[in-house]
């Protein structure tokens, strides 16, 4: 029998699963599907809208049309990323997938992923799709004067292939309205378990109380806008990212032992892939060296735990006891200390896809 090439034009279906939505399309004998990190409806024939982070998905199902599958291959970018080789098994489907890293690619670049399917009946069909990565860094500096002017541009400076957006002292205003269009977010200021001061403090005194602070809650407080507001209106946007990662490197702003941070709850850290980075003490501003050497640590492809307990081992971060003394401090991950910044979730260092 002839060989034939089957190419689908079918539209894309909207399917959801999981809590996540995914999309799928179909031709005859196979299907391709993953997600796109947003749990969100309704949605639209565009699919996938965007990938972002570490733990994107593409699932391909081989149907054979005639006989059984002799082999199937699923790639991602023109690179071969998972494939099947009948050995005597002889089936008539079968599920091939991949998860992999969005930072493996630059922010905006469109993804390109395809589904080839051989049967013993002579039949050959492939599917192909793409969707852009949003890949987006946001990183702020308190400008009182107890900061290091340049820390926000240091780490993100780690954010390979990330739309970098540092600031020396972003407003109040411009943190809450810059919060959802982002992936990834630090910021070095003054705070507690309700939330930090924006980068810009108001008048001379250094630090100001947090009463003289632009303050931004975690839960959005009269007269207040919060930072539950801002990731709550990002939630609800299909064409915004959920975070990834976020690291606000103010005190207590992982809790301080008589109140827990709803800082993870805000941002959105719910599952697997997401976490933030923080302080259940008060915390030196010296620290930024500690931070420095997380971030690089990140960008060699380590889980977030590792990379803090890889800092650490070269020098513990410090704060002041009850008698304002220096005393050894941890840094508190809340959410998933497997989450990265770079490589694929649950993949050893820069690896960009695990099948």
């Amino acid at each position: 029998m002839p060989m034939r090439t089957l190419i689908s034009s079918e539209p894309y279906n909207a399917g959801e699963a999981g809590g996540t939505i995914s999309y799928t399309v179909t031709t005859l004998g196979a299907s391709l599907s993953g997600n796109s990190t947003i749990n969100t409806s309704p949605w639209d024939l565009n699919w996938p809208r965007f990938f972002s982070g570490t733990k994107c998905t593409i699932n391909g199902n081989a149907v054979a049309a005639s006989g059984y599958v002799t082999s199937a291959q699923l790639s991602i970018a023109g690179t071969t990323v998972n494939q099947y080789t009948d050995t005597g098994t002889h089936k008539t489907s079968l599920s091939i997938a991949d998860t992999f890293d969005s930072t493996h690619f630059a922010n905006n670049a469109l993804v390109t992923y395809k589904m080839t399917v051989q049967d013993s009946g002579g039949n050959s069909y492939y599917l192909t799709g793409q969707g852009p990565t949003l890949n987006k860094g946001y990183g702020v500096v308190n400008t009182d004067g107890d900061f290091n002017p340049g820390i926000a541009a240091a780490v993100l400076g780690n954010m390979i292939n990330y739309a970098q957006s540092p600031s020396a002292g972003d407003s109040k205003a411009t943190i809450n309205s810059n919060l959802p269009n982002y992936t990834a977010f630090y910021i070095a200021t003054h705070g507690n378990s309700t939330g930090f001061g924006d980068g810009s403090i108001v008048g001379g005194q250094s630090p100001l109380p947090y009463y003289q602070q632009h303050f931004i809650a975690y839960q959005a407080t009269s007269p207040d806008i919060g930072v539950t507001n801002d990731i709550t209106v990002k939630a609800a946007n299909p064409n915004l990212p959920p975070y990834n990662l976020v690291d606000i490197d103010a005190c207590n702003s992982a809790g301080n032992g008589a109140a827990a941070s709803t800082g993870a709850t805000s941002f959105g850290i719910n599952s697997s892939d997401r976490a933030l980075l923080g302080w259940n003490a008060e915390e030196y501003t010296s620290n930024y060296a500690w931070v420095a050497r997380v971030w690089n640590n990140l960008a060699l492809g380590m889980t977030l735990k590792d990379a803090v307990n890889a800092a650490t081992s070269k020098g513990r971060p410090s704060g002041p006891d009850a008698n304002n003394h220096p005393v050894p401090i941890n840094g508190v991950i809340l959410g998933d200390s497997a989450t990265k910044l770079h490589g694929v979730y649950g993949g050893a260092g820069l690896a960009w896809h695990l099948p």
